[in-house]
């Protein structure tokens, strides 16, 4: 039998999801308060805790604390997890031959290694410096000159085994350069071994255009509602999924940053990416179309836009280049992965949540291949033995069908637009992995679950 408190646990937590969308519509209104809805300038992520037996969300000082607002690649977005299967490389095109590690290692390095290796030591291995680096974990050096595919790194990155935390992988071009530097002999071309490998991506390539001095500052044009082509639905998956490997992160290339609107707006080295209304006098244009140097963007092994994609970017400008999100500081990635939680199918948007569920449970533990059961309502990931595993999801099914009585919600339709994703695990070690390695937070002690609603994902994890 499902024991009492767990029974609790699932019932709580699935509450929690139910009433998370209930939440967002009410926030719509100012004069309708949603409990733990965010607020203008607030972490969009809402987070409700499972209090365990004798303790109470009320009397918890982190209950209701959101998860940090989330960074480009988050592993619970759908877009986000897309843009990590194909990204462009840290470091922009990369040669075939004569790596230089502090223009073509080191940015890959601090892009896909800095939250556990650079600005901490997981494992105590520290990637700070080169000689840090080089010297390896305390297992020994994780390469070794001369044998790159042989390395403990190439091994770590290519299984996909690292990097571990929220954001993309390696794509196969920086694995392969970093495979071809170890077999080149792993040198070491930098002034000091001892230098932080965040100096070597503060360098950007020389502009290819020279910004004018008198040309204007952009600003933000809101969307009138009357725009055929929209920045959220049109513009930004595409910057996402083609541009992010090169323009997104510390020192991006050009100095021209799109991680967020108000940061594309201020233009890189070359200048202004768009004058409104001039699509033709546009750099960005001229940059998809290769007229104005390199053809953008340059991901190895993949085709240029295509002209339709081209033409999309030309009637946003022609039209004026608004904005239609909320708050052109929130990130692109999040600003576009909302926008097609909003508008496509329940289906599509229940297949996006198990792409994603499944990248967060890689996440949690890569080794591990969790069983997975689809009801009307829940998708439940576990590991837990099969005849547990059936109980749990049998109780989690007859108290969603409960609930949905309980809000008079319609019989034939799911609770949640989308399902609901119950993550189920063995124990407390398992549980707080989910939140260091997915939501990057450690969870109060007393915490037996919590759930998050946030349109994009509406999970439970207990």
């Amino acid at each position: 039998m499902v024991y009492f408190p767990l029974r609790q646990a699932l019932f709580l937590a699935i509450v929690a999801v139910i009433v998370g969308p209930l939440a967002y519509a009410a926030d719509t209104n100012p004069g309708v308060p949603g409990p733990g809805v965010p607020r203008p300038g607030q972490p969009a992520v809402p987070s409700t805790p499972v209090p365990g037996p004798g303790n109470s969300a009320a009397g918890n000082p982190n209950a209701g604390k959101a998860a940090p607002p989330g960074k480009p690649g988050s592993p619970t977005n759908p877009l986000g997890d897309a843009a990590a299967a194909k990204p462009a490389t840290a470091a922009g095109a990369l040669p075939d031959k004569n790596l230089s590690f502090t223009k073509d290692i080191a940015p890959i390095l601090v892009a896909k290694c800095t939250r556990c290796h650079i600005d901490q030591a997981r494992g105590k291995f520290s990637m700070a410096t080169f000689e840090s680096f080089k010297k390896g974990t305390p297992d020994g050096p994780v390469f070794e000159a001369g044998k790159g595919s042989a390395s403990r790194i190439v091994d770590a990155l290519t299984s996909g085994d690292m990097p571990r935390g929220p954001g993309p992988k390696c794509t196969k071009p920086e694995i392969a350069a970093i495979t071809k530097w170890i077999d080149e002999g792993a040198k070491f071309d930098g002034p000091d071994e001892k230098a932080p490998l965040n100096k070597f991506t503060s360098a950007t390539p020389a502009p290819l255009l020279v910004k004018k001095p008198d040309e204007p500052k952009l600003t933000v044009a809101m969307a009138t509602g009357r725009e055929t082509v929209q920045f959220s639905k049109d513009i930004a998956p595409v910057l996402v999924e083609n541009c992010f490997g090169c323009h997104t992160g510390p020192g991006p290339t050009g100095n021209f940053q799109m991680d967020r609107f108000n940061n594309m707006i201020r233009g890189g080295q070359s200048g202004n990416p768009w004058v409104p209304m001039q699509p033709a006098d546009s750099l960005i244009i001229k940059k998809l179309k290769g007229t104005a140097g390199a053809r953008m963007p340059q991901p190895k092994n993949r085709p240029p836009l295509s002209n339709d994609v081209i033409a999309k970017f030309e009637k946003w400008i022609a039209e004026g280049a608004h904005f239609d999100g909320d708050d052109p500081n929130q990130t692109t990635l999040r600003l576009a992965a909302l926008t097609r939680a909003k508008t496509v199918t329940p289906e599509e948007l229940a297949s996006d949540r198990l792409i994603s569920a499944k990248h967060m449970w890689r996440l949690t533990d890569p080794s591990d291949l969790p069983t997975t059961k689809q009801g009307k309502n829940l998708l439940i990931i576990s590991n837990l033995p099969e005849g547990e595993l059936q109980e749990v999801a049998q109780t989690a099914e007859q108290q969603t069908a409960f609930l949905g009585r309980l809000f008079h919600a319609p019989a034939d339709q799911p609770l949640v637009r989308g399902g609901i994703t119950l993550f189920v695990f063995p124990g407390r070690y398992d549980y707080s992995e989910f939140g260091r390695m997915v939501e990057g937070r450690a969870y109060p002690k007393d915490w037996r679950g919590h759930a998050k609603y946030d349109i994009v994902d509406a999970y439970a994890a207990i």
